[in-house]
This record gives C-alpha cells, structure tokens and sequence, in this order.
C-alpha cells in the first residue's frame, strides 16, 4: 500500500504539477518569453519521468546502438568482395558504388541529407579532342561523419593523412574508396603531388579537407594554400587539365528532432585526441539527426593569380555557407550564398 501511494504521488507530480517556476509563470503572450519556450536545450529541461524508466532509455539507446553497429558491419563486410572487384574495373562502377555504399551508410545511421545547390561535375572544354575537365571538391571538416554525406554525393576520391591508413577496418574500407594517402614528410611530398596529378589525368576528382584537420564545428580553420598546388601549379608543363573548385559548405544541424547548438556540437565533432571507437558508440545512439549541405558555384582557378588568393576565396565561401546553417537561416537566405 505504501508502495502504490508513493508512485500515485510521484505520477501525480509528473504530469499535474509544474517541474520549474519559470513555467509555471509562463505567458505565451510575450513573443520574447514565446520564442525562449519554443527555443529550449535539452540539457535544461526537467525530469519528466520517473528515474527507474531513466535506466530503460538508456538500455534503448545501448541496443540502438548495437543494432546499428551490426548492420553497417554487415553491410560493409558484403561490399567489400563486390567493390574489390569492381576496382580492378575500367570506367565509374567502382565510383558509383562507393557513392551508393556511402549514402546507404548514412541512412544506416539515421542521418538525413538537406542539399542546396548542384553538384558539378565533369564536362568537356570547347575543343573535342581535351579531356573532360576534372574537379576538386573543397570542404570544412569537423568528423569522420564528413565522409559517408560528401563521399555519398560527390563523385571523388578523399585526400587523407597517411596514419589513417594503418587503421584497422577503416584503412581497408579507405583504399577501397581510393583514398589517397599523404604525409606531412617534405621528403614525400613531389611523389605523393605526383600520385595526386596522376588521379587528375586519369579523369578522377579529388575531395580536399584544406583545413588540413578537423575542427569542433563552431567555426573555420584557416585553409592551407598547399592544398591548391594542383589548381595552381607552379609548373605549366603538366599534364591533366586545370581542375575547377567547388566549395562545399557542411553543417550537422539536428539532433534527436532538436536544433544543434554548442553544448550538443560534440555530438557530431570529432577533432583533437578524440578516440573514435567511444565516439562512433555514443554517436550511435541517437536517432532522427541531419546534415545541410550546400554545393556552392564553381571557381576557376585561372580567375585567381594564386594560390592564397584562391584559397582565401574558398575560405571566405564556406564560412558565409556553415554560418548561415549554424544560424538556421531560412531556405532563401541560404541559397543566396550558392
């Protein structure tokens, strides 16, 4: 009897007793009070269950997240017998695959895409005879999530650093997407740019992070101008033709229905001496999540007289691009910055 009138109380609280004052004295009538209620952190909600259910959400997201985890593993392990051999293949399938593998990866993990602009791809020049003129795609980078919504839309292959490659699992599903692997080594640099050259020549494109690592997602680090040696060679005796940029803005916005803010940032970041085992875990266990991404226009190259120019012009692109997503700007506002 004891037992029943303590969770007919505790109930009774719940649901009929206001959990903090400045709700109970609350007036929708005033748009400022209406636009803080409307606009609330998670964080600063109260309680509104009692604490034994506290442990079965908590259960929930553990095998959300194990489910998840199983599913991608299994996922990838049946791809990678089919993309092997599609490597080995002239022509795109191995590119069309690795972009399909990549989407299914984010819907696997329950995030949704919003795109803005259009997605260049390679055309032909004027003369029939010129190859098609390849593209490097520029981004911001603030966590390895980066890579399943580009490399599921655009069509290249990701430039990373080489420690990447020693990574377990990942390092196989990188050299399967055709990663290219570099080195921060001087000594490697001419035969890794040569490598880099080679892919253009080929027709392939190229993903670039020119931040050079990846940030907590609040704003941009400055571009390293040495990731436009290839739009601006310092030799003209090369030979692939002139690649065209195209800056791509990113921004992970929602989180569990709820706009992203600072404190839920971290959520998505993965910067620093981050682990990524505990990260993709606790990342995992959410659900109904979104990234907005915005294609923005094309720069040629050959506009710019060099590579600071062209990297500062970049820079200047993508942080008016994230700000405006960060900001929740309407669809309109954010198309003016394509």
């Amino acid at each position: 009897m004891k037992y029943k009138h303590f969770l007919k109380e505790k109930l009774h609280n719940i649901f009929f007793k206001p959990s903090s004052p400045q709700v109970n004295n609350l007036s929708l009538r005033s748009s400022n009070i209406k636009s803080d209620f409307l606009h609330f952190d998670i964080h600063h909600l109260p309680i509104a269950y009692p604490h034994f259910l506290s442990g079965v959400s908590n259960l929930y997201q553990r095998i959300r997240a194990t489910r998840k985890i199983i599913i991608i593993l299994t996922f990838t392990v049946l791809s990678i017998p089919l993309q092997s051999l599609l490597i080995k293949l002239p022509g795109s399938p191995k590119i069309n695959f690795a972009r399909f593998y990549w989407r299914t990866i984010c819907r696997l993990l329950g995030i949704d895409l919003r795109i803005f602009g259009k997605i260049e791809e390679q055309h032909k020049q004027l003369t029939k005879n010129t190859k098609k003129r390849p593209i490097i795609y520029i981004a911001n980078h603030t966590s390895w999530l980066d890579i399943a919504t580009i490399g599921g839309l655009a069509p290249g292959a990701f430039v990373a650093k080489e420690e990447i490659g020693s990574w377990p699992i990942i390092s196989t599903l990188c050299r399967l997407g055709r990663v290219l692997f570099v080195s921060r080594q001087r000594q490697s640099t001419v035969k890794e740019q040569q490598t880099m050259e080679k892919r253009l020549e080929d027709g392939g494109n190229l993903i670039l992070f020119p931040e050079g690592t990846s940030t907590e997602g609040s704003h941009l680090a400055p571009f390293l101008s040495s990731f436009f040696v290839l739009a601006k060679p310092i030799s003209k005796n090369i030979s692939y033709e002139i690649p065209l940029i195209q800056p791509i803005s990113i921004v992970y916005d929602r989180l569990g229905m709820l706009p992203v803010n600072r404190l839920r940032r971290p959520v998505y970041s993965w910067y620093g001496d981050m682990e990524l085992a505990p990260h993709l875990w606790d990342f995992c266990k959410w659900s109904d999540m979104r990234a907005s991404i915005i294609f923005h226009e094309p720069l040629d190259p050959n506009e710019f007289k060099n590579r600071k120019q062209l990297a500062q012009k970049s820079w200047d692109i993508i942080t008016t691009g994230t700000a405006c997503l960060r900001q929740g700007k309407s669809d309109e506002e954010i198309n003016k910055t394509i």
